[in-house]
């Protein structure tokens, strides 16, 4: 089951929601604002829904940290508030607000509201798995994911004949958690750390297969496969053909 963290003060309105969500989701729960923006960064997950009114920081607050930090900008984030005034409706949005309801709200909104937020995810998963990049709604400007991906790319190439390189130290070098980094990279990607690096490595290895002279052999060193046995039976499990039959 994918994860939900609900961030709620009144304890009726947390077991009404936990009692919708039960049976697709495992649901988290923070009590206030403070306490959630903790939870969310230590457990990145999937979805958070968040009330707006809340003592220590409210929703508002919640926004504003949790999508301005790199370890939780990608989670969608919902935000639950009994004021029906459109300017609250569009200073959620401003503030970055995935999406908003309005309460009280019954079982069936709730979960058409999570699942068109993950059938987003999955587009852009989509996107990534074919390597093309995702672009925001207005499919204008690239989406705040795709810098983090390019970030993520750039660590992995500068580092690629390093075969030793890996999630240790791209954690280092981002400055989040192993577990941080996971949860972040299976929701843009649909795929685990340890897999994306190595399609960044194959997708190397294919333009040198396509562009330059050196052996397969030799490609495989380069890109960081220390047995071109194994460099061949991942190339072909990632793009359908081996070295030697893409070069014809």
């Amino acid at each position: 089951k994918p994860t939900v963290l609900l961030i709620e003060d009144s304890i009726d309105v947390v077991t009404y929601i936990t009692d919708c969500l039960k049976d697709q989701w495992n649901v988290a729960v923070a009590h206030d604002g403070k306490e959630g923006i903790e939870k969310a960064l230590e457990l990145v997950p999937d979805i958070i829904l968040t009330d707006l009114m809340m003592p220590n920081a409210d929703g508002y607050e919640v926004l504003s940290s949790l999508k301005t930090n790199e370890c939780t900008s990608h989670i969608p984030i919902v935000l639950l508030t009994a004021n029906v005034q459109e300017a609250t409706r569009l200073e959620a949005y401003k503030k970055g607000a995935d999406s908003y309801l309005t309460k009280p709200f019954d079982k069936t909104e709730l979960l058409v509201v999570l699942q068109k937020l993950v059938d987003q995810r999955r587009a852009l998963q989509k996107r990534y798995s074919m390597h093309q990049p995702f672009y925001d709604s207005l499919g204008m400007l690239p989406g705040k994911e795709d810098d983090f991906v390019n970030r993520l790319e750039a660590l992995v190439l500068q580092n690629i004949t390093d075969s030793t390189y890996g999630i240790q130290a791209i954690c280092k070098d981002l400055g989040m958690g192993r577990t941080q980094l996971h949860n972040k990279i299976k929701a843009i990607t649909g795929i685990s750390t340890s897999n994306f690096i190595r399609s960044i490595r194959l997708k190397k290895a294919k333009h040198l297969l396509q562009y330059s002279d050196l052996s397969i052999a030799e490609i495989a060193y380069d890109v960081g496969f220390n047995h071109a046995n194994y460099f061949t039976k991942s190339f072909t499990k990632e793009f359908g053909v081996t070295p030697r039959g893409l070069r014809g």
